[in-house]
This record gives C-alpha cells, structure tokens and sequence, in this order.
C-alpha cells in the first residue's frame, strides 16, 4: 500500500492541472435515462450495494462510456463483487478516454480500491501515471507562463482598486475616472505584448501552461479588438477538441464574440443590468433547455445556479406549445 500512497501524492498534483474537472464530468450524456441510471448507481455505491452499481453502470454504458469519473466508480464497484478483470478493463478504459481525469480521480480515491490493492496491473496503472505525468511536465514551458501571468498582474493592478474606489468616492468620481484612465493604458500595452506573445509561442495550451495559463491566456484575449479575437476562434475550436483547452473556459470568450457580434450566446454567460427594471438578465440566448444542453456538455455548472449565484435573474424555461395543423384548403378534417 505504500507505493500507491507514493504515487497518489505524484498524482494529486494533477487535480490542479484539470481544475476540479472530474467531478463536473460525473455525466458524459444529456440522455436522461442515463443521468437516472448513474444517479441510481451512486446512490447503491453509498450504501455499499456493489453487485446493484455494478449493474446500473453497465446500462449507463450501453448509452455512453464516456465520464472517467462514472468508469472508475464502475470500477471500484466491480472490483468489489469480485469482478477483479472487469474492473481493471474499466479503469484502462477511463485512461483511454482521458489520462489526466484518470489520474486525478485515481490519485484523490487511493482509499476506495483497497480491494486492488495488492492487484499488479493495478498498481501498473499508478506508475502510468507518474511516467506520463513526468513526460507531461517536460512539455510545460515556464516561461511561456510567467509572461501570461505578468500580463494578468498588469490587467489587475488597477481594476482591483475599482469596487474599493467607487465605495470610497462613488462610480463617477474623479478618482475612479484616474484609475480607469491608467487601466486602460496598461491595457493598450498588454495588448500589444499578447500579440507578440502569441506570434512567437503559438495559442497557449494546457500541455504547454497548463489550465490555469489557458484561462489566463482567454482572458487576456478577451480584452483585445474583436478583429484579433475572431482570429483565433478557428484555433480555440480545434484545440478544445484536442483536450487542450477547456470548453467550459472557452465557453464566456464565445458568447462575448457572440453578443459583441450582435448574436445569441450560447452558454448564457454574458449578462446585463436590464435599465427598465435594474434586474441583471442574461443576454440573448436561443433557448433555455439548449444553454442548459450545452452547458452540460461542456462541464459547466448548471446555468440556474449559475445565474442565482451572479444574483441574476433566472429566466422560466419555456415550453413549446403543440401547434395544430391545418388541413389543406378544400380538404375536410379527419
């Protein structure tokens, strides 16, 4: 047991990489006969029904095997019935999907494979990790990150003064109209070292500043012209599909393109103070139940509590009403 301790502290590391991702990832389909049968299976997990889990599980695969989170709780279940083989495929699988999710969820639950423990392939899928991670650490360039954290320390050094300024002397004074004035000016010039930045190392990439350098990275760019953005929505689009950017991330620099373009957002990210009634509202969007779709997808939390904890409005989700067909002019009912 030792030696997993040994790599769970190695693989913990991961957690920060992936940002609290595997959890968000509990549901890998918006099918809803799915998202019941995981729901069933973890609820059997808590009262250590394993052979129930085991079961509810393999019919949430026949729809989707997908979350490494659900595939290592399937694991975990199986193993404990017994299913020493079945158990292992499973893990493998969630390794297949995503390493890091595997990783991260392996090295934070050590404790709750104590029946693999002694398991050779099991304590294989430990030193997997700790060589893929130390081949994933070579790929990091720090100094690609320290330059995107400088920029970050440069677009806050005065918007942090903002909410203590407006307190202190109100929104319109004199002294938040000075530090927005010199914001601004640190903005001009973050803006021409993003894009220098970006000419000579390329669009940041988890593998290259991991996560947290990706989100400062997005957010850095969305203080750019819209002209500059665009350039590399192409980019962002390939890279989330190549896991090297998060969707969730990536989500509010889309639906700032979006409604900046005069579009609907699509994952209700973007908000604004309604001047009729001084209610913050979602700007526009498609449809409720397709933000709350898409959101889902991406790993981001659902949008109702999103929006309560920004202390918006929460919009009623609409039902479509069924539409009666006419018959065709001359053409009786049936």
């Amino acid at each position: 047991m030792n030696k997993i301790k040994v790599h769970s502290i190695l693989v913990i590391c991961l957690l920060l990489v992936v940002g609290g991702s595997v959890n968000a990832q509990r549901f890998a389909s918006t099918n809803p006969a799915y998202i019941t049968l995981v729901k069933q299976a973890d609820s059997a997990m808590t009262k250590s029904d394993f052979a129930t889990a085991s079961k509810l599980y393999d019919k949430a695969f026949a729809i989707s095997n997908k979350s490494v989170r659900t595939l290592s709780k399937a694991a975990q279940a199986n193993a404990e019935i017994g299913k020493t083989d079945f158990a292992i495929s499973l893990l493998n699988q969630a390794f297949q999907n995503d390493w890091k999710l595997a990783c991260a969820y392996l090295g934070s639950h050590t404790k709750d494979f104590q029946t693999l423990k002694a398991e050779k392939r099991f304590l294989d899928l430990f030193t997997r990790c700790e060589e893929t991670m130390t081949a994933y650490e070579k790929k990091i360039d720090q100094a690609f990150a320290d330059s995107l954290h400088s920029l970050y320390n440069n677009d806050q050094l005065y918007r942090a003064t903002f909410e203590p300024i407006a307190l202190k002397h109100g929104y319109n004074s004199p002294e938040m109209a000075n530090a927005k004035s010199l914001q601004q000016q640190l903005d001009l010039e973050n803006q021409k070292q993003l894009k220098v930045l970006f000419a000579a190392k390329g669009f940041p990439t988890i593998s290259k500043v991991q996560q947290a350098g990706t989100q400062t990275a997005l957010s850095l760019l969305q203080r750019s012209d819209s002209a500059y953005i665009s350039l590399w929505l192409p980019t962002i689009d390939s890279l989330i599909q190549m896991k090297e950017l998060s969707a969730a991330d990536c989500a509010y620099i889309k639906d700032f393109m979006a409604c900046l373009q005069g579009k609907k957002q699509l994952y209700g990210t973007q908000l604004f103070r309604d001047p009729t009634d001084k209610l913050l509202k979602p700007k526009p969007y498609d449809s409720f139940a397709q933000v709350q779709k898409r959101r889902l997808n991406a790993g981001m939390p659902n949008w109702t509590d999103y929006l309560t904890q920004m202390g918006a409005e929460v919009p009623m989700p609409i039902k479509q009403k069924s539409i009666s067909k006419k018959s065709p002019k001359g053409i009786p009912k049936k």
